[in-house]
């Protein structure tokens, strides 16, 4: 027995050392992407500089045709055009620019933090969907309507919003039949079996347990 105690909790470690390495890969993925965004947001910032400089080049280049045009003679069609060709690159680069970092990016971004903000409040009140949960074990199922109904009268705190609720009636949800029932927990329990029982995740042995003498 002591050595099996022994291999379990050398087990339990080497399971532990292998959660902090994966965390340090997520670190330095989420380091890589940070500098590959600001490679991409670089890239970005000269392509919209080079197609606003592409609108000059392109008025240059019809102005610059070995072409009788009319203003041969203007003593102001130079800085007319100097003058044009400047406003217009300035304007395609801005109309670039607000396409690509505008408003309606910020609000998606505001949108889905306020989402999650809301899902983080809904999911800190475990002992209402412990409620639930027993519920449903007992044979009560529930739709999203009811769902979010016995969420906010099980919830301690103040109620959940409607967005929130149904992103979490979907999570658990997995037959995906608008219903909530005991079936859709033993496909979780499915899961997390056949998640350790792979060889690709944490160390599982079985170690048979001796009775010493």
């Amino acid at each position: 027995e002591d050595y099996s105690r022994q291999l379990a909790t050398l087990l339990e470690q080497i399971n532990y050392l292998k959660s902090r390495v994966r965390g340090q890969q997520e670190l330095m993925s989420l380091s890589i992407d940070g500098y590959r965004n600001l490679i991409i947001q670089m890239d970005l910032s000269l392509t919209v500089v080079s197609v606003a400089l592409c609108t000059s080049t392109a008025i240059a280049g019809l102005f610059g045709m070995n072409l009788i045009s009319g203003f041969e003679n203007s003593t102001s069609a130079f800085y007319i055009v100097a003058a044009g060709s400047a406003v217009s690159s300035m304007f395609v680069c801005a109309v670039c620019f607000h396409y690509v970092s505008g408003k309606r990016w910020k609000r998606e971004a505001t949108k889905r933090q306020g989402q999650l903000a809301d899902l983080k409040d809904a999911l800190s009140d475990v002992c209402a969907f412990d409620e639930i949960l027993k519920s449903i074990s007992r044979g009560e199922e529930f739709n999203k309507e009811t769902f979010t109904e016995r969420l906010n009268k099980c919830r301690l705190d103040s109620p959940v919003s409607s967005e929130a609720a149904d992103c979490i009636f979907e999570l658990l949800d997995t037959t995906k039949d608008g219903v909530l029932r005991n079936q859709d927990f033993t496909e979780i329990q499915s899961l997390i079996l056949a998640r350790k029982e792979s060889p690709n995740d944490d160390v599982a042995v079985k170690v048979p347990l001796t009775h010493s003498d």
